[in-house]
């Protein structure tokens, strides 16, 4: 699976909803609330990231998000007429 593609914020939505669906069904359970309401929002925030990324570019592949490889970077060309 890709960084960047789409079928990972996918499963992480997936992930979410299951989530979001367990922890409304056992919220009875206090341990099970707590757990699922750090585990809604830990991937609430992955989604978010994982989006950002795909946006952005920030890391293109998993190489650049642990440090393997040195990430691609991408530099505006200048405009030699206005001398900038």
């Amino acid at each position: 699976m890709r960084l960047t593609g789409a079928p990972l914020i996918l499963l992480t939505g997936c992930l979410l909803a299951a989530a979001v669906i367990a922890t409304v069904r056992l919220w009875r359970r206090l341990p099970v609330r707590i757990a699922g309401l750090v585990l809604i929002e830990a991937l609430a925030v992955l989604a978010v990231a994982l989006i950002v990324n795909r946006v952005e570019g920030f890391y293109p592949s998993w190489q650049s998000l642990v440090g393997g490889a040195a990430a691609a970077t991408t530099t505006q060309p200048t405009d030699r007429k206005s001398g900038v």
